[in-house]
C-alpha cells in the first residue's frame, strides 16, 4: 500500500468514526504491524547485526552509559545479567536516553514476543548471563537496525524524488528530500516504493491535521543548522553547499535521537494542563475533569472509559469517582507516536530519572529500608521538593517490603515501584500487576476491536461529567496499595528472603487510606514538610 493510501484509509476510519484526535500531538496514522510481526522484525535484525563486528570505540561509549545502571541492576549466580534482566535493562535505556520505546522489549511483564528477544540474548551469551560489554553489544545492535532503517527510508525518498545518493546535490534539494522523510517519519509510514506525489500529499495532509507541524520543522531546521556547525570542521571547505547522501544520512538518524525532546515538551504541557485539575496531592484527575477538559479543547482528553482501563490509566478505586492517573496516562501508549517499525516514541517517564539516582547512589540491586528513605526525603522531583519528612505510612510500607526480603527492598521489583509512586504520585506511574493492562495504540485497539473507536463521543463525554459533578470536593479520596510482588530477575533472592512470605500480616497498613483532601485545583507541589503516602 502506498503512503498516501495507507494515510487515506486511516483518515476514512476516523471521519466514519466522527472522531477527532485525541492528542495535543500526532498520533502515528499507519496500519500498525501485530505484535508478533514487529517482535519477528526486531529478532530477525538483532541476530542479522550480531553477525557483523563492531566499532571498539562506539561500544565503549555504551558501556559508560549503560555502566551506573548495569552496577545496580540484579545479578544471577555468576554475577551476569539473565536474559530478562538484559531486556528490561535495554528497554530502560532506550527509553530514558532516547525517548524510544523499543518493539518486543518490556518491562516485568513477560509476552510472547519479550520470549523470543530472551532467546536471541541467551544464543548470543559467552555464559550463563550478559556482562557488561555484552550488554553494551546488544544495546548497539538495536541502535544500528534504527540507523539502517533511518537510512533506507531517506534512500527511497531520494529514489522517488530522483536525487542522487553517489553523488553530492543542491542544499535546496537535500533540504526537500530531509523534509519529506521528516513528515514521512512523523506518520510513521514505510517508505519502500512511496512516490514523488504520494510524498507531496502526505505533507499536505499532515500540515492539515497536524497541529504542530510548523514547529516540528522549525525545530528540524534548528537542529540541521547546530548539526552543520558541529561538522564543519570535518567539511570539505572546496565542495560548497553541496550536501552529500551521508550528510543527510547522518541527520535523519539524529533526528530520530533527539525527536523525543521535542515531543516531550508537548507531553509536558498535557501534564502541565491535567495538574491544573488534579485531586490534590494524589496524581489523579477526576474523570469528570478528564472530560471537561476534553469538551473544551475539542481535541484532547476524550478517550473512552474502557480504552483508559486497558492502558492503566484509569483507577477505580472508588467506583463512585473514578480518575484518571496521570502518569500512567502520559506515559501510555495513547500519547506514543509509531515512528518506526523498531520504536514508538514516547513521553519520557520521569520515574526513570528517580530511580536512575537511587541507582547511582546505592549501586545495587537492593538497599535496607533507612538507606532508601534518607535519599528518597531529599530527592526532588517536578512537582515534589526535596528535605521532606516520609510519613509513617510510606516508612511501614517500605519496612514491609524490606520484611518480605530478608531486610532488604529489592529496587526493580513491583512493590517499590508502588511504593515510588505513593512518593512521586505525579512522576511515578502505578505499577499494574503484569497482563493485567494491554499496551495498544488507539490503531491496535481500533483494529482487534473490528473497527471500533477507542474515543468517547461528546455525549458520552457530558453525560460522565454530568453523572460526577454531584459528587462533593470534601470527599475521600484513596491512593490503592496492592501487595502482590514481581521482580525483574527470575532467579532473583535476596540473602535470607522467604519467598513464601506475604505482606498480608501487615493488611492494617494497606487498610490505611489516603488523608481527606480538599480537591484543590492550585496545589501543584508540595511543600517540604508535606508527604504523600
Amino acid at each position: 500500500m502506498s503512503a498516501l493510501a495507507a494515510f487515506l484509509s486511516t483518515a476514512l476510519i476516523s471521519a466514519l468514526a466522527s472522531l477527532c484526535d485525541a492528542s495535543a500531538f500526532l498520533r502515528p496514522h499507519t496500519p500498525v504491524e501485530p505484535a508478533a510481526l514487529t517482535a519477528e522484525r526486531v529478532v530477525e535484525g538483532l541476530l542479522s547485526a550480531l553477525s557483523e563486528s563492531d566499532d571498539v570505540a562506539v561500544l565503549e561509549q555504551f558501556e559508560v552509559e549503560l555502566r551506573p545502571m548495569y552496577d545496580a541492576l540484579p545479578k544471577g549466580m555468576h554475577g551476569e545479567l539473565e536474559p530478562p534482566t538484559v531486556r528490561y535493562a535495554l528497554h530502560r535505556y532506550f527509553a530514558q536516553t532516547r525517548g524510544w520505546h523499543m518493539k518486543g522489549l518490556s518491562g516485568i511483564a513477560v509476552n510472547a514476543s519479550a520470549t523470543g528477544l530472551d532467546e536471541v540474548f541467551a544464543r548470543n551469551l559467552d555464559g550463563p548471563g550478559a556482562d557488561l560489554s555484552k550488554l553494551a553489544l546488544f544495546a548497539s545492535k538495536l541502535t544500528q537496525l534504527v540507523h539502517q532503517e533511518a537510512r533506507e527510508n531517506l534512500r527511497n525518498i531520494y529514489t522517488a524524488l530522483e536525487l542522487s545518493t553517489a553523488s553530492r546535490i543542491r542544499k535546496k534539494d537535500a533540504e526537500t528530500a530531509f523534509k519529506r522523510y521528516l513528515a514521512m517519519y512523523l506518520l510513521g509510514e514505510d517508505t519502500e516504493g512511496v512516490s514523488r506525489e504520494d510524498l507531496i500529499a502526505a505533507e499536505k495532509d499532515l500540515a492539515d491535521m497536524y497541529l504542530a507541524w510548523r514547529s516540528v520543522k522549525m525545530w528540524s531546521k534548528d537542529l540541521h543548522q547546530t548539526l552543520h556547525v558541529l561538522q564543519q570542521p570535518r567539511r570539505n571547505p572546496f565542495v560548497g553547499d553541496e550536501v552529500g547522501f551521508e550528510q543527510n544520512s547522518m541527520m535523519a538518524q539524529e533526528l530520530g535521537h533527539r525527536f523525543g525532546s521535542f515531543q516531550n515538551m508537548e507531553c509536558q504541557s498535557l501534564k502541565g494542563t491535567l495538574m491544573d485539575y488534579e485531586l490534590a496531592g494524589t496524581g489523579r484527575v477526576a474523570l469528570s475533569d478528564f472530560y471537561r477538559i476534553g469538551l473544551q479543547e475539542d481535541w484532547q482528553f476524550n478517550e473512552n472509559e474502557e480504552y483508559l482501563r486497558s492502558l492503566g490509566a484509569l483507577d477505580e478505586t472508588d467506583p463512585r469517582r473514578p480518575s484518571v492517573l496521570i502518569p500512567n496516562y502520559l506515559h501510555s501508549q495513547t500519547n506514543c507516536l509509531s515512528t518506526s517499525g523498531y520504536y514508538s516514541v514516547c513521553c519520557s517517564n520521569e520515574c526513570e530519572g528517580l530511580l536512575a539516582h537511587l541507582e547511582r547512589v546505592i549501586a545495587g540491586p537492593s538497599a535496607d529500608p533507612a538507606t532508601i528513605a534518607k535519599i528518597v526525603s531529599g530527592l526532588a522531583s517536578d512537582t515534589v521538593q526535596g528535605l521532606r519528612t516520609l510519613s509513617t505510612v510510606q516508612m511501614s510500607r517500605l519496612k514491609a517490603i524490606a520484611d518480605l526480603h530478608g531486610g532488604q527492598v529489592p529496587l526493580h521489583g513491583r512493590l517499590f515501584a508502588q511504593w515510588m509512586h505513593h512518593a512521586y504520585p505525579r512522576e511515578c506511574p502505578f505499577p499494574h500487576l503484569a497482563g493485567s493492562t494491554s499496551a495498544l495504540s488507539q490503531e491496535d485497539w481500533h483494529r482487534n476491536t473490528g473497527g471500533e473507536a477507542p474515543l468517547a463521543t461528546k455525549e458520552e463525554m457530558r453525560r460522565k461529567a454530568a453523572e460526577l459533578e454531584a459528587m462533593t470536593p470534601q470527599e475521600m479520596h484513596t491512593l490503592p496499595w496492592m501487595e502482590e510482588e514481581e521482580l525483574v530477575a527470575p532467579s532473583q533472592r535476596i540473602p535470607g528472603a522467604t519467598p513464601s512470605a506475604s505482606l498480608r500480616s501487615a493488611a492494617v497498613l494497606c487498610a490505611l487510606v489516603f488523608s481527606v483532601v480538599p480537591l484543590l485545583r492550585a496545589a501543584k507541589v508540595a511543600s517540604p514538610g508535606e508527604s504523600v503516602p
